[in-house]
């Protein structure tokens, strides 16, 4: 079960202007592989959950299409703006 949970109720895709969190719930026995959704030009996703973790508040950056679930578990993750480096002057 997945839901996305969104600061905005203008549009069901993430957007620039959109606080989303993006909630998965396994009640299975199995491990499940979850799709991640698209997300806005220079956005990723963050996982900041991971019931499953021996850290479960352990953040690191989702660069995949993708990401296992563990069996009975929940993994929350956070859509991010791309940071970039500053130019030099």
């Amino acid at each position: 079960f997945c839901l996305i949970v969104r600061g905005s109720a203008e549009s069901s895709e993430p957007d620039d202007e959109c606080e989303c969190i993006l909630m998965i719930f396994n009640r299975e026995y199995n491990d499940l592989e979850a799709t991640m959704p698209k997300v806005p030009e220079n956005h990723h996703w963050q996982q900041a959950l991971d019931t499953a973790a021996k850290d479960s508040f352990q953040i690191c950056d989702i660069d995949r299409k993708s990401i296992i679930i563990k069996s009975r578990s929940v993994v929350a993750l956070v859509l991010k703006e791309n940071q970039t480096a500053p130019q030099p002057i």
